[in-house]
């Protein structure tokens, strides 16, 4: 009786475990967070939770493929993303990243990457942490920086040609995917300037 007792308890145990397993992975679901584990070593994630998917249209397979991570960052960041990251992690200190990942379409995604180092005292085993899409955010930073500037440019009535160059190079900016130039109509020749 004591045996089935002891099974009893240890089936109950892990069943318990389960449900608070599930509960917490759908917390993180909920939350529109890419919960996520890395393993240093083998250079690849080890567990994504479902908004990885929904983060860039990269399956889970994708994300678990070794070096994954590096290679679907932003080619402008991805030297130095890669070099604070593996500083950080090098000396076990948990981090906070800023940097662009590229999309599955080709479209920048900004994320905020919370990374906790595991492995302390020693070599660093493993990270895990939380990726926020901060994209939204990046976007209407760039846009109020921009929209001081063009209006700081008008201000002090620096030349039309000046104004316009800064509007398309913030148009470019929100827009990666657009090239912005401004034409002038000639009336009197009925053609268009650049």
């Amino acid at each position: 009786a004591a045996t089935r007792a002891c099974r009893f308890g240890s089936f109950a145990a892990e069943r318990s475990a389960r449900a608070s397993e599930a509960r917490y992975r759908g917390l993180l679901d909920s939350m529109g967070v890419v919960a996520w584990e890395y393993d240093v070593k083998a250079d690849r994630f080890t567990y994504v939770n479902s908004q990885a998917e929904r983060l860039g249209g990269y399956t889970a397979a994708d994300w678990y493929e070794p070096g994954f991570w590096a290679t679907s960052l932003h080619p402008e960041d991805r030297e130095h993303t890669v070099r604070t990251c593996r500083s950080y992690t090098e000396r076990g200190l948990d981090h906070i990243l800023e940097y662009r990942m590229v999309a599955r379409d080709g479209r920048p995604i900004w994320i905020r990457d919370i990374v906790t180092v595991d492995g302390a005292p020693g070599p660093p085993i493993r990270l895990h942490g939380v990726m926020i899409d901060i994209t939204d955010l990046k976007r209407n930073e760039i846009l109020q920086t921009g929209q001081r500037d063009i209006m700081e440019q008008i201000a002090r009535q620096e030349p039309i040609g000046t104004i316009l160059e800064a509007l398309c190079r913030l148009v470019e900016r929100l827009q990666p995917e657009f090239r912005c130039t401004v034409m002038e109509a000639d009336k009197a020749r009925g053609v268009l300037c650049c």
